[in-house]
């Protein structure tokens, strides 16, 4: 996934899954440590929409008697739940068994 966070506390990106289509990513920080995101689906995947919460993971400085990380990588972690019902990507006549929304997941994403 390839997010990017502005000034404006908004989020955009996509979710490039190679064969299995693409997600356009939009969401916003609701504080410094915690943001929502929705995932719509384009070509392969049109129709697809999930939604995200998450949480930034804060560093450990070493302050007020923690430890201190070494090189720790800056990470992002939370749930997605999917919205609407949806066919796989590879069943572009719909005929395979229905994707149900509700269904839940943990995330993380760790920064390169």
């Amino acid at each position: 996934m390839n997010l990017v966070g502005t000034k404006q506390n908004t989020i955009t990106g996509d979710l490039d899954m190679g064969e299995y289509g693409k997600l356009i990513m939009t969401g916003h920080f609701l504080n410094p440590e915690e943001f929502r995101l929705t995932g719509k689906g384009i070509g392969k995947t049109e129709g697809w929409i999930y939604d995200y919460v998450g949480y930034v993971v804060p560093i450990w400085t070493g302050e007020n008697g923690s430890p201190k990380s070494v090189d720790q990588k800056s990470t992002l972690v939370g749930g997605v739940i999917r919205t609407v019902d949806h066919y796989g990507s590879n069943d572009p006549n719909h005929t395979g068994p229905i994707h149900p929304a509700g269904v839940t997941a943990s995330i993380y994403l760790v920064k390169k």
